[in-house]
């Protein structure tokens, strides 16, 4: 969730109609690809599934998690964790497993990651970051950090969370936590300022991005170590000119070569309210050195607004940058793409993952409420989990939503 309201935990991303406005919603065009087989979270236990994220590793495991709805007539409360694994590079997946927070305790926003080779799931509860091997007991990461998407990745035999201390401030700080069974954790303050933080991780190397919010706008943060965090290189990986988007960036480590991508705007953007911030493009950076010095940067336009870049390095060493966008502002519906990554820039038009994309706002409501999605890599293939929103006609009396996570193949060039 990007600088949501401190004030509610279920965000914009799922809110469909406003309150006491009626509204006519569109049936999913009979042209759509997607089909009930592509969807792998639908369950009883939930009225809906958004956030999902996805890992994988080369061998052609496959995990995905996602948030689980339910209550209200379009499943507003986050009750649970949801979270299913294939062992075939997601041709097939296995039974879906509901994960909850202890006590109780509301969950949202997961992450997951493959840790000493089992998927292990990382969440958010109202004042608690949990972790847990998929199916296992849930232990508490770290406690305090409200309403900000902690992102965990396994460094081989290290499970990494970074999350942020306290999202009632612009000035919470970012915290790191490590473990080497997956129950007890290390924490350490990576920065005394700073929000909406990610962490990537490979052998040694551990990289830690953040949004770092100033007077004169926000910024982007790395912290790179090659020691196991042990100590950190620190720098501002964002250009002084560039009106870097309130959304936490991506980040890739593999072998000594680290990415950092993130997105911006032409002009100074203010957000409607908690709504999903628009961009005009995407920076990715690259460093040979772990993450010490950057050497190549990288502008990808579209040519039309996008939310939610995530970066996906594929099994042929190629990197793209994965993405939501429409034609233009206020479009209802629009497509997921990915563009390819190069050092100069997108060298060719982006390819359509999945489309159509049925944005979770008001009609008339320039500031899109999209919502996150997941990419992964096996060694024969490059996978996104996105949310596929089935809509009725409806009106304030009624809702005929159903938002569920769909599987969708990345196509090469």
């Amino acid at each position: 969730m990007a600088l949501k309201d401190a004030g509610k935990f279920v965000a914009a991303a799922v809110v469909v109609l406003v309150v006491g406005q009626a509204a006519r919603i569109v049936p999913r065009p009979p042209s759509d690809a997607v089909t009930e087989d592509r969807i792998i979270s639908k369950s009883m236990e939930s009225s809906s599934e958004i956030e999902p994220h996805m890992a994988a590793t080369p061998k052609g495991d496959v995990a995905v998690a996602w948030m689980g709805m339910r209550g209200g007539k379009d499943g507003h409360e986050p009750t649970h964790i949801g979270a299913r694994v294939s062992h075939d590079h997601g041709q097939t997946w296995g039974a879906i497993v509901r994960m909850d927070s202890p006590n109780h305790d509301v969950a949202g926003d997961p992450t997951v990651t493959f840790f000493r080779g089992e998927p292990t799931v990382t969440w958010l509860g109202s004042d608690a970051v949990y972790s847990a091997r998929i199916g296992e007991t849930p232990v508490v990461v770290a406690l305090a950090p409200k309403l900000q998407r902690p992102v965990s990745t396994s460094g081989g035999d290290h499970l990494w969370v970074a999350y942020a201390l306290d999202s009632g401030s612009a000035k919470a700080g970012i915290g790191l936590a490590s473990s080497a069974d997956g129950r007890a954790f290390t924490k350490l303050n990576i920065a005394d300022v700073g929000v909406l933080p990610t962490v990537c991780a490979s052998g040694r190397t551990v990289v830690v991005a953040w949004i770092n919010v100033t007077t004169v706008g926000l910024e982007v943060m790395v912290a790179a170590s090659d020691d196991y965090a042990q100590r950190f290189t620190r720098f501002i990986a964002s250009g002084a000119n560039e009106h870097v988007a309130a959304e936490a960036p991506s980040c890739i480590v593999d072998g000594d070569d680290v990415w950092i991508g993130y997105g911006a705007s032409d002009a100074e953007s203010h957000e409607a309210g908690n709504k999903s911030p628009l961009m005009d493009f995407a920076v990715v950076t690259h460093s040979p050195d772990g993450g010490k010095t950057t050497r190549d940067r990288a502008n990808v336009r579209p040519g039309a607004k996008i939310m939610h870049p995530v970066l996906a390095l594929r099994p042929s060493g190629a990197l793209d940058l994965v993405y939501l966008t429409g034609g233009v502002d206020g479009d209802k519906t629009g497509r997921a793409a990915a563009h390819r990554v190069v050092a100069s820039g997108a060298a060719k038009l982006p390819r359509t993952i999945h489309e159509p994309v049925i944005f979770a706002s008001a009609m008339d409501d320039p500031a899109w409420a999209g919502d996150y999605f997941g990419v992964a890599s096996t060694d024969k293939a490059t996978l996104a989990a996105l949310v596929d929103t089935r809509l009725e006609i409806s009106d304030a009396g009624g809702s005929g939503v159903e938002r569920h996570i769909v599987i969708a193949p990345i196509p090469e060039e």
